[in-house]
């Protein structure tokens, strides 16, 4: 019976010595978007404007996801706000948000912005390698969106990405003091140029 005790103690803290091995470090010092643009993300999501908004605090950032696994996230995605928090996730769940964002159909769409006059621009950046891809919308408005099919796969593509970005945000964080600013220009893999 102590035999069995210790063994299985012995094996809790082999399992929790693995368990903290798999656990990336925290991001090295706080959030900083380089200007120059030589440290892009492959996943991005913002709203860059709010449109015709008088003392608008836009841009705002949703997630931001890096190849070495550096994430910032909105602390709550379901509104506009500059509360961030930052951490990072392993490499195995870097490469497999890759493959789930290669097998939405992104890359694959007809359009990639559909904006409202005077209306807010969201944003969508997707890097994998040699496939990029732009979108922009105002998030949620449908009203343009139902009488297209190839508009209703820009939404679902949409929906998708933003959905694998926020499972991928990791759970140990900590809280961002920065403000997020207009990203570099590099973040901008194509020009919004209205689509059909």
């Amino acid at each position: 019976m102590i035999r069995n005790a210790v063994l299985f103690a012995s094996l809790s803290l082999c399992a929790f010595a693995w368990a903290v091995a798999q656990t990336p470090p925290p991001p090295d010092g706080p959030f900083r978007i380089p200007t120059d643009g030589s440290d892009r993300p492959f996943l991005a999501i913002w709203r860059n404007n709010e449109g015709r908004v008088r003392e608008s605090k836009a841009p705002y950032l949703r997630v931001a996801i890096w190849d070495d696994g550096r994430v910032v996230f909105a602390k709550d995605p379901s509104k506009w706000s500059h509360d961030l928090l930052q951490g990072r996730i392993a490499a195995y769940r870097v490469e497999r948000l890759k493959k789930a964002l290669l097998e939405t159909g992104v890359f694959e769409l007809k359009g990639n912005a559909y904006l409202g006059p005077d209306a807010p621009t969201d944003c969508i950046t997707i890097e994998l390698g040699e496939k990029k891809q732009m979108l922009y919308w105002w998030e949620n408005q449908m009203s343009w969106m139902q009488d297209k099919p190839h508009r209703l796969e820009f939404v679902r593509c949409w929906k998708a990405a933003n959905a694998l970005a926020l499972v991928a945000c990791p759970d140990q964080f900590e809280i961002v003091s920065e403000r997020f600013k207009r990203p570099p220009e590099s973040w901008y893999l194509k020009k919004a140029i209205q689509s059909e």
